[in-house]
């Protein structure tokens, strides 16, 4: 999660989050929306009025108007959600990485999960585990208690942390002036020949910053270069 995310160009672009599981995508909670076409006209947007332009922004593509309001479908939340984090040796990512397919698949809606292929500052590769239960934390600790009983992590972090505060968890990871550029691929599971895949072509990624990289901008927490998956297994073909 990013803080520097805005809500527009979340909303427009599907919106990928937290919520998504329990609550759907920011664009399936959009009630409605204000837009100025191409033509200069202003129009208002729902369900009800100007339904293809409606499905159109709630990711239909781009380039049907300018969007100057958005109105959302709410939900009581917070303030504080319980996140359970776990980092495995790379030596154990591949039974790890069947491990986060089949507890992500058979999770409660309320347990959003993912995963990533991670380089510490000491150069050392991981493969990091995190889910986030939206509920209360009382109620969420049976349900992410699997992921904390796996295997043998060498850290393990379970705490309630404000909603906010988990919002812009990666502002340290991804810091603003930087150009990346992501490409992502869904998969309705990490098959085995997924999974040797993907370490193999990891264990072969660059994992340090090229000479003369300002130290100010360096990552100062376990640096990701290779996110593995958001999961969302109960979506619909």
């Amino acid at each position: 999660m990013n803080g520097d995310t805005g809500i527009a160009g979340l909303t427009l672009g599907g919106g990928f989050g937290k919520l998504g599981r329990k609550h759907g995508l920011s664009c399936d909670n959009l009630i409605a929306a204000e837009i100025v076409t191409a033509e200069g006209r202003l129009l208002r947007t729902k369900a009800s009025e100007h339904p293809d332009l409606f499905w159109a922004l709630r990711g239909g593509g781009g380039n049907f108007g300018i969007v100057t309001a958005f109105e959302y479908r709410l939900h009581p939340l917070g303030p504080a959600l319980l996140v359970g984090t776990v980092l495995h040796a790379y030596s154990h990512a591949r039974e790890a990485m069947r491990f986060y397919d089949e507890f992500s698949r058979d999770a409660p809606d309320g347990v959003s999960v993912d995963a990533a292929l991670v380089t510490l500052p000491s150069g050392e590769r991981a493969f990091s585990i995190s889910a986030c239960y939206v509920g209360s934390p009382e109620a969420g600790e049976p349900a992410i208690a699997p992921l904390m009983k796996f295997g043998s992590p060498t850290e393990s972090r379970l705490k309630a942390i404000p909603y906010l505060q988990i919002q812009s968890a990666g502002d340290s990871l991804f810091p603003r002036g930087r150009r990346y550029y992501w490409k992502a691929q869904f998969m309705r599971e990490i098959s085995d020949g997924a999974i040797e895949a993907l370490l193999d072509s990891y264990a072969r990624a660059p994992n340090h910053f090229p000479a003369g990289f300002p130290a100010g901008r360096r990552r100062d927490r376990s640096r990701a270069r290779v996110a593995l998956a958001l999961c969302q297994p109960r979506c619909g073909p």
